[in-house]
């Protein structure tokens, strides 16, 4: 028999007769070891470590922004649901978007396109990234805010299409602009602030292996109230620690800054 499992917790069992039914199981973590306890049966299966088992098997590219991809991404944050997920809602609750304005930036000239997509005197300095799947269709965006001074990039990941969500899309664009931190930028750490109710992104970046360094104090209004959010960060010596033969995920197409 063989197992598929995601982190529903929930496991199909096939048996050799071909007859898939589900059953309840208990998923623990060890710090080299996904131990997944099926207790409807006497055994104990052990996956190994490795970014296969650990993240589903989701491969993305991260391309260079084009118009219709800025089209799309005006179109995805208008969606509540969506926009609480990448950077929330203003205090007067338009949707929130860093880095440049989508409204604005659809019909730019090819001055004011390069000055956000290709500017390396931008400030704060960003690489933004259209995120494909392999088969060519667009399904998000990622960004790094880059300060070169202290060797570090903030991490933000943008999965808009929501047919898209929970498999595992978001953490292979992660890997990619981790590889793209630290390989190519050569900077020191990766940091992220998730807000508290955004429990799926934590958990995703807890998974591929960001600690906890802080709590920012009710920093982000959401729905009326005020949220706390958390700094999770990773360091260079880290990610090569946790991913030694690289992750299958890449920028394509970046052709750095002069």
């Amino acid at each position: 028999m063989f197992l598929l499992f995601s982190n529903s917790q929930r496991v199909l069992i096939k048996s050799s007769l071909d007859k898939p039914y589900q059953i309840r199981c208990e998923i623990r973590k060890t710090e080299s070891s996904v131990i997944i306890e099926v207790r409807d049966f006497e055994s104990i299966l052990i996956l190994q470590n490795s970014e296969r088992d650990r993240n589903m098997p989701s491969r993305v590219e991260l391309r260079p922004v084009i118009r219709d991809d800025v089209k799309r991404i005006l179109e995805w944050i208008r969606d509540p649901e969506v926009s609480d997920s990448w950077f929330g809602r203003y205090t007067y609750d338009d949707p929130a978007h860093l880095g440049y304005e989508p409204e604005k930036m659809i019909d730019a000239t090819e001055d004011e396109w390069n000055e956000v997509f290709h500017d390396p005197h931008h400030e704060p300095h960003r690489d933004i990234f259209s995120i494909y799947t392999p088969e060519g269709e667009h399904i998000g965006e990622g960004q790094l805010s880059i300060d070169e001074p202290l060797g570090d990039a903030q991490v933000s990941v943008l999965i808009g299409d929501k047919t898209k969500w929970h498999l595992g899309y978001g953490t292979a664009a992660a890997l990619a602009m981790l590889e793209h931190i630290f390989d190519t930028l050569g900077m020191y750490r990766a940091w992220v602030d998730v807000p508290d109710y955004n429990s799926s992104a934590r958990a995703m970046f807890e998974n591929i292996g960001f600690i906890h360094e802080g709590t920012l104090r009710q920093s982000r209004p959401h729905h009326g109230a005020r949220h706390n959010s958390v700094i999770l960060g990773m360091l260079v010596d880290e990610y090569h620690q946790r991913f030694p033969e690289g992750v299958s995920s890449h920028v394509i197409g970046w052709e750095g800054h002069a």
